[in-house]
């Protein structure tokens, strides 16, 4: 982020810089010092504590970044992805913060030690099901220097948009899927198979893991009644409309020619719908507005059948 200068003391700067020249002159040249730190330099080395930090009001304290990460400007380093950490850029951007998502694996070590030594907070999050991402829209702003004002809200807004529906028995078994070549579905054990239990539908495939990889055939012997696909588009695209809203019946079926050739009640009831938000597949605060547009569709085919 660049930085402001407010009112400067031409005075005073110019002093500072001939002090600063004359240094130099004397002083042999050495690599540059790091930055030094402001009151919070956060590294959000996951794509979805990314997204939390930002709605959490934090965006520009962010230094760091995630090699996948499409929400963040590209100007911010990248200090790291989901196999390696990059220990020099981390400690070129000086944090005061590293957030991290690194699953079921041990942390490296050099990492470990390294943040022990410079003596930054740090935390390893767990992002998949609805529970973990209500802990660590908490965990995270507690970690941060005050205000404490966000978490509480972005949590209720997560779940009035999931408000437990009445059951839609009507619209029979609901598949959801990432990915169409071939298909993934999200499985027991995801935030977005327990955000349709709570939204009154009745998942297709009711026991498994997060994800299952599928066949077109296997699509095809599940013969859901509906589908659902998420989509991401990319974030330099914008949404359809005003507000992010899902694609359904014909245009929907249009872009995923793949099921299109398949013989399942969903297509012939044209109840298939495209979530395409850009952070459609990030299990985050980006839930908030996924469970919104997962009712939107679900409602429109519930009145379908009235």
């Amino acid at each position: 982020m660049p930085s402001r200068v407010l009112h400067p003391l031409i005075c005073v700067l110019l002093g500072a810089w001939l002090l600063v020249a004359a240094a130099c002159e004397r002083a042999p040249a050495g690599p540059p010092a790091p930055a030094a730190p402001t009151a919070c330099r956060i590294v959000a080395l996951s794509p979805a504590v990314a997204v939390i930090v930002t709605d959490l009001g934090r965006e520009q304290d962010i230094v760091g970044r995630h090699a996948a990460d499409v929400l963040l400007p590209p100007s911010i380093p990248v200090c790291g992805d989901h196999i390696a950490i990059d220990l020099e850029s981390l400690q070129r951007v000086n944090p005061t913060h590293v957030f991290t998502q690194w699953g079921t694996r041990d942390l490296p070590q050099p990492y470990s030690a390294l943040a022990r030594k410079n003596g930054w907070t740090t935390r390893d999050c767990e992002l998949l099901t609805l529970a973990d991402i209500r802990r660590e829209i908490g965990a995270i702003e507690s970690l941060l220097p005050p205000p404490h004002d966000k978490a509480a809200k972005l949590v209720a807004a997560l779940d009035a948009a999931l408000a437990l529906k009445p059951t839609r028995p009507a619209l029979g078994r609901v598949l959801l899927i990432a990915g169409v070549e071939p298909p993934g579905a999200l499985g027991p054990g995801s935030c977005h198979h327990e955000m349709l239990v709570m939204l009154g539908a009745t998942p297709a495939i009711l026991s498994g893991s997060a994800w299952i990889e599928l066949a077109n055939e296997d699509v095809k012997r599940l013969s859901p009644d509906a589908i659902i696909v998420f989509q991401p588009r990319s974030p330099r695209t914008p949404p359809r409309g005003s507000e992010e809203a899902a694609y359904l019946g014909d245009e929907a079926i249009a872009r995923v020619p793949s099921l299109a050739k398949l013989s399942t009640p969903a297509l012939a009831a044209k109840h298939i719908a495209i979530v395409d938000d850009p952070l459609c597949l990030t299990p985050s605060t980006a839930m908030i507005r996924v469970a919104r547009q997962m009712g939107e569709v679900l409602d429109a085919w519930a009145a379908e059948r009235k």
